[in-house]
């Protein structure tokens, strides 16, 4: 299982992406970067302006959006903006990985050692998850939203 996290890209392959995760990471990701002659980078900011604040009246900086990272803050506000008022310990569950999800989520009340377990039909019970999931698309991925 593959969990967002506030420390790394949220690229939308994610298993569950947590939204505390997303909110957490965008106030964390500097798309603006002032670079000398050697490429060594000096400083990271949110926005151009800021990188061409910082660089001033001084010769040989320059300011370079790394478009990557504009790509991920803009995917995640976006993100957050579809989603309105969800609250911070929702989630949201890779379209894919839902009947996993289901499985592991109904563990205490069907266990695996249980004869009865083989015979469950998991695609019925996420499909049945999903009536109570919010659909969205994150970065070409779908997902189930999981509000709690």
């Amino acid at each position: 299982m593959i969990i967002s996290s506030p420390d790394d890209e949220i690229t939308g392959t994610e298993d569950i992406i947590n939204i505390n995760h997303v909110k957490e990471r965008i106030p964390n990701i500097f798309p603006w970067h002032v670079e000398d002659e050697t490429a060594t980078d000096l400083g990271s900011f949110i926005t151009e302006r800021g990188a061409v604040n910082f660089i001033g009246d001084r010769a040989g900086l320059t300011a370079i959006e790394y478009p990557e990272d504009t790509a991920e803050l803009e995917a995640l506000k976006a993100l957050l903006s579809d989603l309105g008022n969800v609250s911070d310990d929702s989630y949201l569950i890779n379209d894919g990985y839902l009947e996993e999800y289901a499985q592991e989520d109904s563990s205490g009340e069907i266990s695996e050692d249980s004869p009865l377990f083989m015979f469950v039909n998991w695609k019925a019970v996420a499909d049945a998850y999903k009536l109570d999931m919010l659909p969205v698309t994150f970065r070409g991925s779908d997902y189930w939203v999981k509000a709690r």
